[in-house]
């Protein structure tokens, strides 16, 4: 029985590790369904219009631009991300009925655990930080991109499992199965017209109090 539990264990912690370098290794769309799966086994399933909706217009929920491995890590072994923002720089936004969401997605980062291919965002309950404030207004943000400025915040403290709301993933159109592409993204791909697919994913048990 500890065996089995070790090697559970073990399998977990790799579990990051090994979802990034399929990046790296391969440029097959089953990289998609491997993490698809590996979201569904840690509670999470794809979100529908009306559900994501619900999500963007929750009032008190942040938002950010986060590593891939630690959000693999956070929801299948439970390990805190910790944020402490030595700079004092930006680092969420305010949800802003989907502004800071879109906010998050375009000024963030594609990590090279993941070959820069995939970006992620997380949604979260703020219950866990000890602190989100707006920028100061001599931030120089401020004057280079005043619309980023505008839902930014300065966070520190952590996010834990169960203060995540929505995670969301956008994916270079090459790495993402055709077959399951909307009708509307496979018009603009044969119209070369969309370079990425986003997808979110809800708790499946947070999903249910919204059908």
């Amino acid at each position: 029985m500890i065996e089995r539990e070790l090697s559970q264990s073990t399998f977990k912690e790799k579990e990051s590790e090994r979802l990034s370098a399929l990046f790296k290794k391969t440029d097959r769309p089953d990289v998609f369904l491997e993490i698809e799966k590996t979201l569904y086994e840690s509670g999470f399933s794809l979100a529908n219009e009306n559900m994501i909706a619900e999500v963007l217009n929750t009032q008190n929920i942040l938002c950010r631009s986060e590593s891939f491995e630690k959000v693999i890590d956070v929801l299948t072994l439970g390990k805190d991300i910790n944020i402490t923002n030595e700079n004092d720089e930006a680092n969420m936004c305010i949800m802003a009925s989907g502004i800071g969401l879109k906010t998050a997605m375009i000024e963030g980062f594609a990590g090279k655990e993941v070959a820069f291919k995939v970006k992620v965002v997380i949604t979260f309950k703020k219950d866990h930080l000890i602190d989100a404030k707006p920028l100061d207004h001599h931030s120089r943000l401020w004057d280079t991109k005043r619309e980023t400025a505008e839902v930014s915040l300065k966070g520190r403290g952590k996010i834990v499992k169960d203060d995540i709301v929505m995670v969301s993933m956008r994916f270079p159109i090459q790495y993402f199965p055709h077959t399951f592409l909307t009708e509307r993204e496979q018009e603009d791909l044969d119209e070369e017209k969309i370079s990425f697919v986003v997808r979110h994913y809800l708790p499946k048990t947070m999903q249910q109090t919204l059908q």
